[in-house]
């Protein structure tokens, strides 16, 4: 029996948007906010009405709309339109936490923002590259973990959970330090790579070290491109729409810590560990 929790998901409008953000010129990022804090009322958006609401111009608005991947601001309301879904219940608009929350408000933000980020993370995934991703750490001779400050807690549960594997397992959380007391890598090495940015310069230097000398390489990172994307040959990316202060990225990591135990799930289904 399952049991569905159905949030307004996230459009594939918002998750281009949010997958170029940091690429974008500050008048078009300019438009990209405005978007994001209601997206809804987008669909009720002019080209006049969004560039007077971001304070730039029309031409920004739709420069906007063709570097996120659509040919103007009609495509792009087509899209928001058909990937809206019905609320089951009624979660708090806003999931970020105020100054005089009180603590039931407290608990509905944090609880709806956490089930927020696991369903968009879920939509997110693509099942091919999980598949990949178990199938070479099923086969994988020896798995090194990297992750440094927050991101340093879902390197610490990759630890802990593919030790159980049976497999040479090591954690680094200061690549930096480490660096230049590896070995060669060789055929069947793989490197798990956490960041959520992308652009750890410690966890860059490695991870370009590892793959030059052989080494496979599993990322967990966030929507945005970036250069361990680039160097990565799976990257699993995790969403999350709200804070719970600004700047703050637990929900992110909790996703993440999902996707882990998603891949140890996988590696133990096909070694017949979960047969009665």
């Amino acid at each position: 029996m399952w049991l569905f929790l159905e949030l307004v998901r996230a459009s594939e409008c918002e998750i281009k948007i949010r997958s170029n953000y940091n690429q974008l010129p500050d008048g078009e990022r300019n438009v990209a906010d405005v978007i994001l804090s209601d997206i809804d009322a987008v669909l009720d958006y002019s080209i006049d009405d969004l560039a007077k609401a971001s304070k730039t111009s029309k031409a920004t608005v739709v420069r906007f709309c063709h570097h996120i991947g659509y040919r103007g601001l009609k495509d792009l309301k087509v899209s928001i339109a058909k990937t809206q879904s019905h609320h089951k219940f009624e979660a708090p608009r806003n999931l970020n936490i105020e100054r005089g929350d009180g603590i039931d408000v407290i608990k509905q933000k944090i609880m709806y923002g956490s089930i927020q980020a696991l369903q968009d993370t879920m939509d997110l995934l693509n099942e091919n590259d999980i598949r990949k991703a178990i199938d070479i750490l099923h086969e994988s001779r020896y798995i090194e973990i990297l992750g440094v400050g927050g991101s340093a807690t879902v390197a610490r549960l990759a630890l802990h959970n593919f030790r159980k594997l049976g497999k040479r397992v090591t954690l680094y959380t200061d690549p930096d330090r480490d660096f230049y007391m590896r070995s060669q890598y060789t055929k069947g090495d793989v490197i798990f790579a956490v960041s959520i940015s992308g652009e750890t310069e410690s966890i860059i230097k490695a991870v370009s070290y590892a793959k030059s000398n052989g080494a496979y390489i599993i990322s967990l990172t966030g929507v945005d491109k970036s250069t361990l994307k680039n160097l990565s040959d799976i990257s699993l990316p995790a969403m999350s729409r709200s804070n719970v202060i600004p700047g703050d990225q637990s929900y992110v990591r909790l996703a993440q810590g999902s996707i882990v135990n998603l891949l140890f799930a996988g590696v133990c289904a096909k070694n017949d560990w979960l047969k009665e």
